[in-house]
């Protein structure tokens, strides 16, 4: 007796069937599962960093009140987006074990440029 003939017998093809259904439904259980993960995983991230960036934000705040009443002379805070970016550059080189003081550097380098933008912006020139 050979394999096909053992697996064409009546009484096998239920058991393929059943065992057939179930793998799929196994799979389709973790590709969901795999979905959801990768969906929440993304949402923890955003939460991260605008709650970060938001911190950030709120001790440059603290600060610049704080050397104003001081010194008397009235200092700038950049507006939240550019802390959120640089929250979110650190993080996903964080993510990506990429994180030195080259980068550091980098990430510093764009937010200063961002912050010309802005500056840019205002004046009109």
């Amino acid at each position: 007796m050979n394999i096909l003939d053992f697996l064409s017998r009546p009484e096998i093809l239920p058991v393929i069937g059943t065992l057939g259904g179930t793998l799929l439904g196994v799979l389709s259980t973790l590709g969901g599962l795999w979905i959801k993960h990768k969906y929440e995983s993304k949402n923890e991230m955003r939460r991260i960093i605008l709650e970060s960036a938001i911190a950030n934000w709120k001790e440059a705040i603290g600060i610049a009140k704080h050397n104003s009443i001081d010194n008397s002379k009235d200092t700038k805070v950049w507006p939240l987006d550019t802390f959120i970016i640089q929250m979110y550059k650190i993080i996903a080189s964080l993510e990506k074990g990429k994180l030195d003081k080259d980068k550091i550097r980098q990430i510093l380098q764009e937010k200063k440029e961002i912050q010309e933008v802005y500056r840019y912006q205002k004046n009109g020139d």
